[in-house]
């Protein structure tokens, strides 16, 4: 019971009595509270019943301070002391008539008394208005609001003198309770793209010392839903002055382009019953669509050796550009343009928006003749900021895309004008860009400047060889997915031989909405690749939302989620597998098509194919890594974080955050990440060797659903001679070469 009693009680004993006790506890489960007096004896224990107060959390043990606001040289001491109030010198009514007190000297009627029975009605009648303030508080918070709001005699946060401090009567009223602001009176999906869930937060800004608990008692209605728990809670502070905030998230999946959806939610804290009642409302809109400007390097560089036996630069680029050409997905658009010392068209106007990847589509087609038609110019210098500045106003004649990005190739300095610097403050797109080579090579620093700048990245892949035949394609798939929404969820590369059979796990969640598995490979007929379900079912195009694709080195498999079963339940979450083993009639033709690359040829034969699986998610979790550096020599800071969201929201639950970390001199290790917030996680590296440094960053945790999730990004950072010097510009004296 919550009788709203404060009792005071100027007394005390040295010892400790059952009756004392029985007392204290009768008050404390009754709702009431008990100040006492600690006792005037100072160098002894606090007396009974004030030292109960440890034991009951309505008991309040009250010591003295002097007009000096020191403690007074009577009070008693020790930990069971809750705070002290003035009682030194206290003018007070007294009695009329003789007691043992005027025996000894007091005045009836009126007198100056002192002692902790004169500070401990203080205590009692600042609980009374510290409980008239606010009458929907308890006992023990009444209790709470005077700890904390009492004014600490040095130090200290606690002494045994003084306790939590000296009592401030104007300070417990004005915090007595609960001050509550709702911060948005309505929530507003607008735009959500189709078949994807977002999430919106009912927020109360909260000031208080007590537990404050809110929850829904009517709605969400309509087609809304509660995101993760339809309750929230606050527990007690001592700080009363910093807001707290209190979330319910609510919960809208765009269906069809053009929904129009409104509802209402009701909100009640337990502890004012108050309420509040939000209005809903949400519209649907075609999932983004984006157009991809390629700008391409075509240098007399790019006819040297790439490192993969047999192919020259330009030979790599074009059987990547390629792979992104028969994956990126339908309703994007592509164009391309080119630059050695000055800027090229080459795809333009852009093509799109592009059919599905299979079947006849005259706009991919164009794109792939336009690839293969591209060349390098014997005589061709690098102006890198000319192609970035074409790309850019080709872009800007473009009109039907929600997203426009540059992907920018280059495998050289940049030594002639525009430069980089030049043409940086009129680019509004994102960049990404690929440095085909080593940073001394390249000399990144402008190139990761601007892609920086406008929300992109620039990834290098240092020295080729024949173990990284599709390290490009997989960058290019790596940015495509960050232009188009898409998250990896895992990246194993590894070699298939004849007769073995490599299943291959992935984990995907109820927040993912479709998912592309791709398969890299010299030729697709040269492995056969199918999907197992977490429940064993076999998964390949025949089901009516899976369909599979093929390229001259790709095939993969886009499905959209749930897939529907005969039985009418649907496969989505949960440890799905890719499925490999060699066709034994292609392995064959594939391997006499290598007799002029011995190396290749002894390779393959004893290890079998290289292959590279790349599991994509267009999903509701989001990761979104980044790398900066405070200088691109040698002793730089690499500053890497992760922020993972789930339905826009930072992910409550802790993950496993890791990088494997290859250095410049090929060595590895693992490098972990420091949670530094909700969903934030961080790490610091010092750079100490010149060259580049790669990092696989990789997040392993469970959804609200408890559904374990991964997550996968490539970064490079760069340290190299040179590396902090001002970026080339046109006021520069030139210095071209055939780069």
């Amino acid at each position: 019971n919550n009788l709203q009693v404060v009792i005071n009680m100027s007394a005390g004993w040295p010892d400790a009595h059952s009756a004392l006790e029985d007392a204290v506890e009768y008050a404390h489960d009754n709702g009431m509270i008990f100040c006492l007096a600690v006792g005037n004896d100072y160098g002894d224990p606090v007396g009974f019943p004030a030292a109960y107060s440890d034991n009951f959390s309505s008991i309040i043990a009250v010591g003295s301070t002097d007009e000096d606001d020191t403690v007074s040289n009577f009070s008693s001491e020790g930990p069971e002391v809750t705070v002290v109030a003035p009682g030194g010198d206290i003018f007070s009514t007294m009695p009329t008539y003789d007691v043992t007190s005027t025996d000894l000297g007091a005045s009836k009627d009126y007198d100056e008394q002192s002692g902790t029975s004169m500070a401990s009605p203080f205590v009692a009648g600042l609980a009374s208005l510290v409980w008239s303030k606010e009458p929907l508080q308890n006992s023990e918070q009444v209790k709470d609001v005077i700890i904390n709001t009492a004014i600490k005699l040095d130090t200290a946060d606690f002494s045994n003198a003084w306790g939590y401090g000296r009592v401030d009567a104007e300070e417990a009223v004005a915090k007595a309770g609960w001050d509550i602001d709702l911060v948005y009176n309505s929530l507003d999906f607008i735009d959500i793209p189709e078949n994807e869930t977002t999430a919106r937060a009912i927020r109360f800004d909260v000031k208080s010392f007590h537990e404050t608990e809110f929850e829904i008692i009517s709605g969400p209605t309509g087609v809304f839903e509660v995101s993760f728990e339809g309750s929230t809670s606050l527990g007690k502070s001592t700080d009363y002055d910093t807001l707290r905030d209190a979330y319910i998230w609510i919960s809208y999946t765009g269906v069809n382009d053009g929904d129009v959806h409104n509802g209402t939610v009701e909100v009640q804290c337990t502890q004012t019953q108050q309420t509040w009642v939000l209005n809903i409302t949400a519209n649907t809109v075609q999932r983004p669509s984006s157009c991809v400007m390629m700008v391409l390097d075509q240098s007399n560089s790019m006819s040297f050796d790439s490192g993969i036996e047999g192919h020259k630069r330009i030979d790599v680029l074009k059987y990547s550009a390629n792979i992104l050409t028969d994956f990126i997905q339908e309703g994007n658009a592509m164009g391309i343009v080119s630059f050695d010392q000055d800027a090229h068209n080459i795809l333009i106007p852009v093509v799109g928006p592009l059919n599905a990847p299979s079947g006849i589509d005259l706009d991919r087609a164009k794109i792939r003749n336009s690839i293969a038609a591209f060349t390098h110019n014997p005589s061709g210098t690098t102006s890198i900021g000319d192609g970035i500045k074409r790309g850019h106003d080709q872009l800007n004649t473009v009109v039907g895309y929600d997203n426009k990005a540059l992907l920018v190739l280059t495998d050289g300095k940049e030594n002639e004008e525009q430069y980089i610097s030049d043409i940086s403050d009129v680019i509004d797109e994102k960049v990404f860009a690929v440095g085909l080579g080593t940073a001394a090579n390249i000399n990144p620093n402008a190139l990761t400047q601007i892609s920086n700048d406008t929300g992109g990245y620039t990834l290098l892949t240092d020295e080729l060889n024949n173990d990284s035949y599709f390290k490009l394609a997989k960058y290019f798939l790596q940015i495509l997915a960050g232009i188009t929404n898409e998250d990896i969820v895992v990246d194993p590369s590894g070699w298939l031989n004849e007769g073995e059979v490599h299943k291959i796990p992935f984990n995907l969640t109820a927040s993912d909405i479709s998912s592309d598995i791709i398969l890299l490979m010299p030729y697709s007929d040269l492995i056969e690749f199918y999907l197992e379900a977490p429940d064993g079912t076999i998964v390949d195009a025949s089901f009516a939302t899976v369909n599979l694709h093929e390229g001259e080195n790709i095939k993969f498999y886009r499905a959209t989620f749930p897939v529907p079963k005969s039985a009418g339940s649907g496969l989505h979450e949960g440890k799905w597998h890719a499925v490999l083993k060699i066709n034994p009639k292609h392995f064959k033709r594939y391997l006499n098509s290598l007799d002029k690359y011995p190396n290749t040829y002894e390779i393959t034969k004893k290890h079998g194919i290289q292959y590279t699986l790349l599991v994509h998610a267009y999903s509701n979790l989001r990761m979104k890594a980044t790398l900066s550096q405070n200088s691109h020599e040698l002793g730089a800071n690499m500053h890497l974080r992760v922020a993972l969201s789930e339905y826009g929201v930072p992910i409550k639950k802790s993950a496993s955050v890791k990088a494997q970390l290859t250095y410049p001199d090929n060595t590895s290790t693992t490098v972990y990440f420091n949670k530094t917030e909700q969903g934030i996680y961080e790490v610091d590296l010092k750079a100490n060797a010149s060259g580049i440094y790669k990092f696989r960053i990789m997040a392993d945790g469970n959804t609200y659903r408890q559904h374990r999730y991964t997550r996968e990004q490539v970064l490079t950072g760069t340290i190299y001679k040179g590396g902090d010097n001002t970026p080339p510009t046109s006021n520069d004296t030139p210095h071209s070469s055939a780069e």
